[in-house]
């Protein structure tokens, strides 16, 4: 129930189902999936600025959108065969629904991964650590 945060060590507690626990999980191994799958396949190239990164996002929010359309059309279509006796219909307009749906997570799971390399890269471009003393401290100057 308790489980330990990553950033201070602090616990907190977890009140979702074991099954919620293991699909989020799941979902973020995923998205390091595609995260280390887009490394290898650009390469070094790195976002330079906040309007690169936006124009890599917006693509793949145009996908996402087609793919959301399809869903759409799919619960359209499904409602029009809900009148037919006959089950075959609906099977097949839910079969193309689900169809439609996996093509939903894959566009929606591959614009996360985009939109974490844009973070990383941008975090990375301009963070700049100032170098520290051993204890924390800096001399005053005199």
């Amino acid at each position: 129930m308790y489980k330990e945060t990553n950033e201070n060590g602090q616990y907190q507690l977890d009140w979702r189902l074991n099954s919620e626990s293991s699909l989020e999980e799941n979902v973020n191994i995923m998205i390091d999936f595609l995260c280390e799958s887009k490394k290898q396949e650009i390469g070094e190239k790195r976002i330079r600025n906040r309007h690169e990164g936006y124009g890599f996002l917006a693509d793949a929010y145009l996908s996402v959108n087609f793919a959301m359309k399809k869903v759409k059309d799919g619960m359209a279509d499904l409602l029009q065969a809900l009148p037919v006796p006959d089950d075959s219909a609906a099977v097949d307009k839910v079969e193309s629904l689900t169809n439609a749906l996996t093509d939903a997570i894959i566009a929606i799971s591959e614009m996360t991964a985009e939109s974490r390399r844009v973070s990383n890269d941008l975090f990375a471009e301009h963070w700049d650590p100032q170098p520290a003393s051993e204890d924390g401290f800096e001399t005053p100057e005199e």
